[in-house]
């Protein structure tokens, strides 16, 4: 697997993420990019979740975290967490 395969996959739905907001309107290629970690004016807590499912999700393209949260129910075999925090 190539280091940036994810630019050019075309196996898999895209979300949006909250940059989304930020942006005010919703264009999928702008709202799915990592903008990088934008804190506050303080420390801050980032936490990565993966989930292993049972089932593929049949999401939209474009879908929020509401729609995979309410998705995922019922599905998930197991899940793992790493949290981090980040200083300005």
């Amino acid at each position: 697997m190539a280091e940036n395969e994810s630019v050019s996959a075309k196996d898999y739905v895209q979300g949006a993420n909250s940059w989304a907001s930020v942006l005010g309107k919703f264009e999928i290629e702008e709202a799915s990019c990592y903008g990088g970690m934008a804190p506050p004016n303080c420390r801050h807590r980032y936490e990565l979740i993966v989930y292993a499912l049972d089932t593929k999700l049949n999401l939209p393209r474009g879908f929020r975290f509401n729609d995979l949260h309410f998705a995922m129910q019922g599905h998930v075999l197991a899940s793992a967490s790493v949290m981090g925090t980040y200083d300005v």
